[in-house]
C-alpha cells in the first residue's frame, strides 16, 4: 500500500477551524489550512455559505484561509 501523491488527493482540511467563544460584538477569527486546494474555498455554517460582504470578510493567500 502506498500514499498517493498529492496532486491525487482531494481537497481536505490540514488544520481544521477551532471552536471559538467571543463576546458580542468582538471579532472572532477563524482559521483553517487546507490541502491540496483544487479550488475555490467557502465558509459555511448550517448548510449555508457565509458571503464575504459587510462586516463579515474572508481572505487568505494559497492553503491558509481566515474568515473574519
Amino acid at each position: 500500500m502506498f500514499d498517493p501523491p498529492e496532486c491525487q488527493q482531494k481537497q481536505h482540511f490540514r488544520k481544521r477551524p477551532s471552536d471559538l467563544q467571543v463576546k458580542q460584538g468582538s471579532t472572532a477569527v477563524l482559521k483553517c489550512e487546507v490541502g491540496n486546494q483544487g479550488g475555490r474555498v467557502q465558509w459555511a455554517k448550517d448548510g449555508f455559505v457565509l458571503v464575504g460582504k459587510g462586516r463579515l470578510r474572508t481572505s487568505g493567500y494559497g492553503w491558509l484561509r481566515d474568515y473574519r
